[in-house]
């Protein structure tokens, strides 16, 4: 929790001190917002893009990587 709360917020200040961005992050504390929450701040935002940042753990040191996950009212395989 802390590491992606401060992962969030590095992200917001490098997107914002490009110029190109307006960021908002859905909390700025350690408190949970349930995922519904988190979209209806975003939309409410105005948002072009909502990414929800996570931290996984595995019990295998040799395993690495990361997931992707998407998701779209119109979802395809294409």
């Amino acid at each position: 929790k802390d590491i992606t709360l401060s992962t969030a917020k590095e992200l917001k200040a490098q997107l914002e001190a490009t110029g190109r961005y307006r960021v908002s992050l859905t909390r700025s504390r350690d408190v949970f917002i349930r995922l519904r929450d988190r979209v209806a701040i975003a939309r409410e935002a105005g948002a072009d893009l909502f990414i929800s940042l996570h931290a996984d753990s595995i019990g295998r040191k040799g395993v690495r990587g990361l997931s992707v996950y998407t998701l779209s009212d119109k979802a395809t395989d294409r």
